[in-house]
């Protein structure tokens, strides 16, 4: 088996375990099971359970990261790098509600453990969002006396509900749709 096909499975049963059990009960014996892996070879891919799960989150923000880094050398407009964004969000960490629920939970729970590895995860990821805001607002798109990490946030803020919504009913909307309305509200809002 190739080694970056091995790495793959034991990140894909990181995501299962830790949805399923949570930070502090799932084992790297339960995760080297679940990818049929022997747990030193866990080891000699990750070298410890935080190591791997910052692999795993690490996966969802390079997505994201790639996709910014794309908009901004196309020197996309605001909407085009939003519903970019907001598409390439949505098939990273909108697959995986389960994981993303859970792990809101635990980063309250286990606060040095799993916050920490989020947090220095997010940092480049935040850093370049802003720089591409800042970019569209040197350009006009949006108001000078906006913030741009405010910006940020509430834009990955309507993201991130949308994916942990407890869902009482089928969505009248496809997610499609609610990205075009989502993109289409910051950018009229934001107008100078």
């Amino acid at each position: 088996m190739a080694k970056d096909e091995t790495k793959q499975r034991i990140v894909t049963a990181a995501r299962d375990c830790f949805a399923q059990l949570g930070w502090a009960a799932t084992t790297t014996q339960e995760i080297a099971r679940v990818a049929g892996v022997n747990e030193v070879t866990l080891f000699r891919h990750f070298g410890s359970k935080s190591q791997l799960f910052a692999a795993m989150v690490s996966c969802y923000m390079d997505a994201q990261k790639d996709v910014l880094s794309q908009t901004m050398e196309q020197n996309a407009t605001l909407s085009e790098g939003l519903a970019s964004y907001a598409k390439v969000y949505f098939q990273t960490i909108g697959g995986s509600p389960d994981y993303v629920r859970t792990m809101l939970g635990e980063m309250t729970r286990h606060p040095v453990e799993v916050r920490q590895v989020v947090i220095d995860m997010m940092r480049p990821l935040r850093q370049q969002f802003m720089e591409f805001l800042s970019n569209c607002q040197k350009r006009g798109e949006i108001r000078s006396n906006a913030n741009c990490e405010a910006i940020m946030d509430a834009f990955m803020g309507q993201l991130f509900a949308n994916i942990i919504k407890p869902r009482f009913n089928d969505p009248t909307y496809t997610q499609e749709e609610f990205i075009r309305f989502v993109v289409d509200l910051f950018v009229k809002g934001l107008r100078p």
